[in-house]
């Protein structure tokens, strides 16, 4: 069936077909990225401590905890660090306790303030 169709159709029709079936699978891998990540990214939107889309993603490639990295950076953002998610990931990727550091350096500099 699929062959008789493709003999009989014209190549405008074929392309045309093609370029819906590539919208369809972009359009579908948006949705599911946005499914894994919406609600992180949304989360580090609006508490100040912005992390991309193409940041989550690819935390999701390098099997790093992206709820540990967003709220972890959430939490010194808040605190009044900028620490930037790479630096965390790499800690993280390097099997340490990434709240409990980041703890510690807001322990430190509400200590440095006293």
């Amino acid at each position: 069936m699929l062959a008789t169709f493709l003999l009989q159709a014209n190549p405008m029709e074929l392309i045309k077909w093609g370029i819906w079936i590539f919208l369809g699978v972009i359009i579908f891998v948006a949705v599911i990225v946005l499914l894994n990540f919406g609600v992180l990214w949304i989360q580090a939107a609006s508490s100040g401590a912005k992390v991309s889309m193409f940041n989550l993603v690819g935390m999701w490639f390098r099997r790093v905890n992206a709820d540990v990295i967003v709220n972890t950076r959430i939490m010194a953002v808040k605190a009044g660090l900028q620490l930037p998610s790479d630096l965390l990931e790499a800690h993280y990727l390097a099997r340490g306790n990434v709240p409990n550091v980041v703890r510690a350096l807001i322990a430190a500099k509400m200590q440095a303030f006293h």
